[in-house]
């Protein structure tokens, strides 16, 4: 059905963000796409049905319902699990490189992995190597995985893994990087800290001494 109503272009585009939530998304693309068409066609006809300024009204608010709605429900999810990569992708290649030092094999250790670990990265693993349609095509996994990965910089370095023959060594360039790319993003959130707090406690006082200065307007109001 939704073939019919939205582009090949737009569909596909959706379909990728889908696949960025992970793993355990349950949402499927077209209950989204339609949900969110048949919700804001009804928001708009209530919005109308409003006097006098309806129209206008359902000119401002459907779209800024459209954004939410997907901001909440995709946009949202992509980028918490986003943040979360880094560190992911750190244990998985920790792990996957003792794996490998034991094995030498790169399909055997990736089952090592995916048996032991339990993160979105090891899931997607899991489920692709589980697939026979891709007969154990360890390159076309990859790019699948790939395609499941919302973070440029994770994304990367498995682009590196699929292109490079020397595992080992690319898998220890890959934790490097990692590590760097990891401590600077801790590094950061620790800065923002208390520019967030700074700016609530700011908040916190104004409405508190407000709240002082009309105290005795407020207990009137209320009497």
């Amino acid at each position: 059905m939704i073939k019919n109503i939205f582009s090949k272009k737009y569909i596909k585009k959706y379909e990728k963000k889908l696949k960025y939530i992970g793993p355990n998304n349950k949402m499927k693309l077209d209950h989204f796409l339609l949900s969110r068409l048949f919700l804001s066609i009804i928001l708009l006809i209530v919005c109308i049905l409003i006097p006098k300024y309806g129209i206008i009204l359902g000119f401002v608010v459907v779209p800024l319902f459209y954004f939410l709605y997907t901001i909440i429900l995709v946009d949202n999810k992509i980028s918490k699990r986003s943040d979360k990569l880094y560190e992911e992708a750190l244990v998985f290649f920790n792990m996957l490189k003792l794996a490998y030092i034991q094995t030498n094999d790169l399909k055997i250790s990736l089952d090592i992995v995916t048996n032991k670990l339990g993160n979105s990265i090891s899931l997607e693993f899991k489920k692709l190597l589980a697939n026979n349609k891709y007969n154990n095509d360890l390159n076309e996994v990859l790019k699948m995985v790939i395609d499941t990965i919302p973070n440029y910089d994770v994304r990367n370095q498995f682009v590196d893994l699929k292109e490079n023959n020397n595992y080992l060594e690319t898998i220890d360039n890959i934790i490097n990087n990692l590590r760097i790319k990891n401590a600077s993003v801790i590094k950061q959130k620790y800065q923002y800290k208390p520019v967030v707090l700074s700016f609530v406690s700011i908040i916190f006082i104004f409405v508190i001494c407000y709240l002082i200065l009309n105290s005795y307007n407020i207990i009137n109001y209320f009497s």
